[in-house]
């Protein structure tokens, strides 16, 4: 029964994540569609406001650097300059593209920034960052086929990741919040944490590493593992959810 269970669950994941996959593409395809011209330049961004969120879409590719000094850069073919758009609103930069970009050879931002307090991905962008994010705390959330790989250092941190993206963290915390579902990924094994909460469902997964106290929830196909088990350990499954180390 157990199968049949985590069977039916797949296909259903499978269908929800290629749905939610066509329409991110739908959403992109009824853009204007330009392709890259291969003269790559880079270009400064003068910024309307100062920010410590960021939150990036439409298959851009965001270095993140943690500095004193605010910046933000943009690498692309020179055609397509005009239609990475770089705004900020609210105290959040959003980083998006008004047209389809199409065989492009660059389109990468650079992005400086004193502290970060949250970081959003969608619709296949991807964020990394080259040094250390230090901050008391720290959000982060992916969706749509995005990717997250950061390193930082804070008091606390919360991973959200949803429909097929992922969310790859290093570093060390105090207190780490993670949600996983429909085919998603949160890698957390080389984030050190004292507790930490994990709630897994559809398919997804989540690898932690947990010193002291870890409540681990796992439901329909999704896994929690974690390095080695902590002192405290809270576990709930149902639907072929799995949780065990790894």
């Amino acid at each position: 029964m157990i199968k049949v269970v985590i069977h039916l669950t797949k296909i259903v994941i499978a269908t929800v994540v290629a749905l939610l996959f066509a329409s991110c593409n739908m959403n992109i395809g009824s853009l204007k569609k330009v392709e890259g011209n291969g003269n790559v330049v880079t270009k400064n961004r003068n910024l309307s406001a100062d920010f410590t969120s960021v939150k990036a879409s439409n298959g851009l590719e965001v270095v993140l650097e943690q500095g004193t000094n605010t910046e933000v850069k943009v690498e692309a073919d020179d055609n397509l300059q005009e239609h990475i758009k770089t705004e900020v609103s609210d105290g959040e930069l959003k980083i998006y593209s008004d047209v389809n970009i199409r065989n492009a050879k660059a389109k990468k931002i650079f992005v400086r920034l004193a502290r970060l307090n949250s970081l959003e991905t969608s619709s296949g962008s991807s964020v990394s960052s080259v040094n250390v994010l230090e901050n008391t705390s720290m959000d982060f959330s992916s969706s749509s086929g995005s990717e997250i790989d950061v390193k930082v250092n804070a008091a606390t941190v919360s991973c959200k990741s949803s429909s097929g993206s992922e969310i790859k963290i290093s570093g060390k915390a105090d207190k780490l919040d993670t949600e996983s579902s429909s085919g998603s990924t949160i890698d957390a094994e080389n984030l050190t944490v004292k507790s930490a909460i994990a709630d897994s469902s559809s398919g997804s997964s989540i690898s932690l590493n947990v010193s002291e106290k870890l409540t681990a929830e796992a439901s329909s196909g999704s896994s929690v593992s974690y390095e080695k088990e902590p002192k405290t350990i809270t576990k709930k499954m149902s639907s072929g959810g799995s949780i065990s180390e790894e």
